[in-house]
């Protein structure tokens, strides 16, 4: 198969993923094993972009799987313990880097708002006589006045 991007880029091949596994291996490689030589070390623009290709694949995958047995006219169909529990530790992995994510992000966050709070422009405006009278006249409408001045 050729597969065409917008930017000009030409791919080439197909990777079969019926009985591939999928690891992450940093925060922007993983690999995609599909069980016989063939091993894909592929490389994403970032963690989410990481994050977004593996749940896709894996979604891909399940797909194909779900199509294959509809197709399949065995009813002894069997899920081996083992590609259950590499499926499972995968699922777990995933939660476990988006929560790292989280995390990261909250932190960030959090030191930016106490960065807004300490800075001594804000603490300056509180201050100022102008900002009282804000205050006093229209506490409801203090934030939306202070924004612009934060500026």
């Amino acid at each position: 198969a050729v597969v065409s991007t917008q930017s000009g880029h030409y791919g080439r091949g197909t990777i079969y993923l019926a009985g591939a596994t999928l690891k992450s291996e940093d925060s922007c490689n993983f690999v995609i094993n599909n069980g016989s030589a063939q091993v894909f070390h592929l490389r994403a623009r970032s963690e989410v972009d990481r994050q977004r290709w593996i749940t896709a694949l894996e979604l891909a995958k399940d797909r194909a799987n779900k199509m294959r047995e509809e197709v399949d006219d065995e009813d002894d169909f069997v899920v081996s313990p083992e590609s259950t529990a590499t499926a499972l530790k995968q699922k777990l992995d995933q939660l476990n880097t988006c929560q790292n994510l989280v995390n990261q992000h909250g932190l960030a966050l959090q030191q930016v708002i106490s960065q807004i709070e300490d800075s001594p422009k804000l603490r300056s405006l509180t201050k100022d006589p102008q900002v009282a009278q804000l205050k006093k006249e229209k506490s409801t409408d203090c934030d939306s006045a202070l924004i612009p001045l934060l500026r």
